[in-house]
């Protein structure tokens, strides 16, 4: 089993908030199997909007991301991975 599919089966909501073009993560959802709510073409305030949304829907989030544009959203989740 994958780690998404791990996930998933413990019942997590998984998000990708990404820079990228529709299409592109359209795609990578696609690959890995779905079941993954998307945003594409995210500056990183509408990063950080997306984890303050779901803080504010009472969720506990977890937010990994790889690069400077993350900073805003990875300080706003309750968990930040880098």
């Amino acid at each position: 089993m994958s780690i998404l599919g791990f996930l998933k089966k413990l019942g997590l909501e998984l998000f990708i908030f990404t820079g990228d073009k529709q299409a592109n993560a359209d795609k990578v959802v696609h690959e890995i199997g779905g079941g993954i709510t998307v945003r594409a073409e995210c500056t990183p305030e509408d990063k950080k909007e997306g984890i303050e949304a779901l803080r504010k829907e009472g969720k506990t989030t977890a937010m990994i991301g790889d690069g400077i544009n993350d900073a805003p959203a990875l300080a706003q989740s309750n968990v930040g991975i880098a």
